[in-house]
């Protein structure tokens, strides 16, 4: 078995920190963390976080 102790990269790490304003010694990245932040995820209209909700059309 191979260990995965350094799946993230540090800019990641830096983005992260600078969206929040906060430094953090160490980051626990949820499971689908990663795939979430690449553009093809993004651009997928199959994910749920894809979708828009407008609150004046639903019924």
């Amino acid at each position: 078995m191979t260990r995965h102790t350094n799946r993230f990269r540090s800019s990641q790490i830096k983005k992260i920190t600078n969206s929040f304003e906060t430094e953090f010694e160490a980051l626990i990245l949820y499971n689908t963390f990663l795939t979430e932040q690449k553009p093809s995820y993004k651009k997928d209209i199959r994910h749920a976080s894809n979708w828009i909700y407008d609150e004046h059309k639903d019924e």
